[in-house]
C-alpha cells in the first residue's frame, strides 16, 4: 500500500482519503462511509471467461448489477463469470475486497482489460480501494488520466449492460 500513496505523490495526485474496518463487499463499505464522500461508488468486478483466456476488470458504479450474459455476447467472449480469488492473487496480488483500477499499479504487460462504463466516465471523481480493503480513496478525473498514464493503460470506455431484474 506504501508504494500506490507513492505515486500517487510522485505524480502529484490529490485525493481524499477516508478509513474504516476491513470489508468484502461495496455494501459494507457503504454502511461505514459519510454520505458526502465526492465522486462515484465504484465496484470492481475482476472477470474470466470459461477457458481462462480473457481476463477483465470491469468498473461500474456500485448500485449497478452486471448482466454478464449480454457483456459476454458484447464482447464477443463466452461465458464471462467472476475469477478466483485465488486469480485475483496471482494477477494483482491483492485480497478479496481491495480490487480498484489502481491494482494495475501492481502488475506489468497484463493482458487483464480495463473496462470502464460509459454511464460514470463523465463524472467529476471516481472513489476506489488503494490495494487494501479497510481504506477508500476519492480521486478526480484528471488525476485518473495522470495515473492510467503512468500505468502505459488505457480504459476502454464501453457500454456496460445492466441486469434487469
Amino acid at each position: 500500500m506504501e508504494k500506490i500513496f507513492e505515486i500517487l505523490e510522485d505524480l502529484a495526485v490529490n485525493f481524499k482519503k477516508y478509513e474504516h474496518e476491513p470489508v468484502k463487499t461495496c455494501a459494507e463499505s457503504t454502511a461505514l462511509l459519510p454520505d458526502d464522500i465526492p465522486g462515484v461508488r465504484t465496484k470492481h468486478l475482476f472477470l474470466r471467461d470459461k477457458k481462462k483466456k480473457n481476463y477483465f476488470v470491469v468498473v461500474v458504479d456500485e448500485n449497478k448489477l452486471v448482466d454478464l450474459k449480454s457483456l459476454s455476447n458484447q464482447l464477443d467472449v463466452k461465458s464471462i463469470g467472476m475469477a478466483s480469488e485465488e486469480e485475483l492473487k496471482e494477477y494483482f496480488k491483492i485480497e478479496v475486497g481491495s480490487l480498484s483500477m489502481l491494482a494495475f499499479l501492481n502488475v506489468k504487460d497484463s493482458n487483464v482489460r480495463l473496462l470502464i462504463d460509459e454511464e460514470i466516465w463523465d463524472k467529476e471523481a471516481f472513489d476506489c480501494h488503494p490495494n487494501v480493503n479497510n481504506i477508500v480513496l476519492s480521486i478526480n478525473k484528471e488525476d485518473w488520466l495522470k495515473i492510467f498514464n503512468y500505468m502505459k493503460r488505457t480504459p476502454e470506455v464501453i457500454f456496460i449492460p445492466e441486469k434487469q431484474l
